[in-house]
């Protein structure tokens, strides 16, 4: 009576690992943008959050609430209630949530420009629209699609999708 063996051939290995190799390859380009995609979500959220926390507190507290980036919006995000009245972010204002720094790849710019702070009044308006960070844009590195954050002169926020090929 003759042995039967069970098992694959050298050949029938080969083949199967060449279709793995070939569906990893179509596959791996989808997966970048998924993770690009989520690292924007991320910095989206976390402006979204530290901006509405904002807003919030300061209609609690019944006082000014700044949103303060002064290692730039990339970096920490520090939303810091006015506890001594003095309309100056400072080490007396007592701090409500810092917020960690975006994802690597992930740039924010702001419009203007030099903008690192924004505050919001007890009331929950913008406190000084004109001299306060109004737009943020953030884009990544790995994808063309961004995000754009605005701000109205009420302080309510808007998020557009924004093309960020040209950056």
């Amino acid at each position: 009576m003759r042995q039967k063996f069970v098992g694959f051939t050298l050949l029938e290995l080969l083949v199967t690992l060449t279709i793995v190799a070939i569906l990893a390859a179509i596959a791996a380009p989808s997966f970048s943008n998924l993770i690009a995609n989520s690292r924007m979500n991320s910095a989206e959220t976390r402006m979204v959050n530290a901006i509405q926390m904002a807003r919030s507190e300061a209609s609690a507290r019944n006082q000014e609430v700044f949103v303060n980036a002064a290692d730039g919006w990339g970096g920490r995000i520090i939303v810091a209630a006015d506890t001594n009245a003095d309309g100056e972010f400072d080490a007396d204002d007592a701090i409500v949530k810092i917020f960690n720094p975006a994802e690597a790849g992930v740039t924010i710019a702001t419009e203007p420009a030099d903008r690192t702070q924004l505050s919001y009044l007890g009331t929950g308006r913008l406190n000084n629209p004109a001299t306060s960070a109004s737009e943020f844009v953030m884009c990544s590195e790995e994808s063309a699609q961004g995000r754009r954050i605005t701000l109205n002169a009420v302080g309510r926020l808007g998020v557009a999708n924004e093309d960020c090929s040209g950056s």
